[in-house]
């Protein structure tokens, strides 16, 4: 059987609209990197997609820290604090976004998509 170019019949999106990381995107993807979390972003920096178990590692890693427990993750707690604060969010609040994150996605997929806009 040969191959040949082919198209989405359907392709449908719908966006849940937050007002997190609202100055631009570089301290969502500083903070995905500080915790070792693997995603991928367009040459724009406007869409990504993160593989929803390894945000889900970052979740625990995040509440692990607010505890003041050890990690897995090699943290850099001041790079994560300064991203924190140049967004107004605190640790909790970056807690409920990467949370709203994995629930609000499809739950059919893997891999979570993301846009900024």
């Amino acid at each position: 059987m040969s191959s040949g170019l082919n198209v989405h019949k359907k392709h449908v999106i719908e966006y849940a609209v937050s007002g997190w990381f609202s100055n631009d995107s570089r301290n969502f993807t500083r903070i995905l990197r500080n915790l070792d979390v693997d995603f991928y972003q367009n040459e724009e920096e406007d869409e990504f997609e993160i593989e929803r178990e390894e945000l889900l590692e970052g979740i625990e890693t995040l509440k692990k820290i607010d505890r003041k427990e050890e990690t897995d993750v090699d943290v850099d707690i001041d790079e994560l604090s300064k991203c924190l604060d140049e967004e107004g969010i605190t640790l909790n609040e970056l807690i409920s976004c990467f949370e709203w994150l994995c629930t609000n996605s499809d739950q059919q997929h893997d891999t979570i998509y993301v846009s900024y806009y």
